[in-house]
């Protein structure tokens, strides 16, 4: 069993799965790699990916025309976060995501 695997076992979202579910979606996930401050989204992109982080942190932030940035949230290892177009078509994120140390993160497309 992988170690992927065994944390999503823990997680909630995938706590109800057979072990052979867990191992299969744990082989679809893809693994990338960000340096701190690397963007992986930006805000109005339709991104239909679900993500788990497995080292680091990513925060989701939001931008003003003025030039402002908030941080509505920062995902930390062993948390999970989807963008809306992952459930619906075409939905435009409303932060972006940006890595807020070096990170390591698997993904998971909405196909």
């Amino acid at each position: 069993m992988s170690d992927l695997h065994k944390q999503l076992a823990k997680n909630p979202v995938f706590s109800s799965l057979v072990p052979a579910d867990l191992h299969k979606i744990a082989e679809l996930a893809t693994r990338r790699n960000y340096k701190k401050g690397d963007w992986i989204t930006y805000n109005g992109d339709a991104w239909g990916y679900l993500f788990w982080v497995e080292k680091g942190e990513i925060v989701a932030l939001k931008e003003s025309n003025e030039g402002r940035s908030l941080i509505a949230t920062t995902i930390h290892e062993r948390e999970l976060f989807w963008g809306l177009a992952f459930f619906q078509d075409d939905t435009p994120m409303p932060v972006a995501l940006v890595a807020h140390e070096d990170s390591q993160i698997r993904l998971w497309s909405r196909e």
